[in-house]
């Protein structure tokens, strides 16, 4: 597994704000970003909406 795939894994199995432990995880969609609500760290970024209409 490549060190990006790593990445995405871990971000996938965080539920909690490495920076400052808080759990309000948000996946933002329109800005393709996971932050966490309490301090504004973008935990990762480019994701990838797989809802019905990703592959249209």
């Amino acid at each position: 597994m490549s060190g990006e795939d790593d990445k995405v894994r871990e971000v996938e199995i965080t539920t909690q704000c490495p920076e400052c432990r808080g759990d309000h995880l948000v996946r933002d969609y329109s800005r393709a970003e996971i932050v966490c609500e309490d301090c504004g760290l973008v935990l990762d970024d480019m994701i990838i909406d797989e809802g019905p209409e990703w592959r249209a």
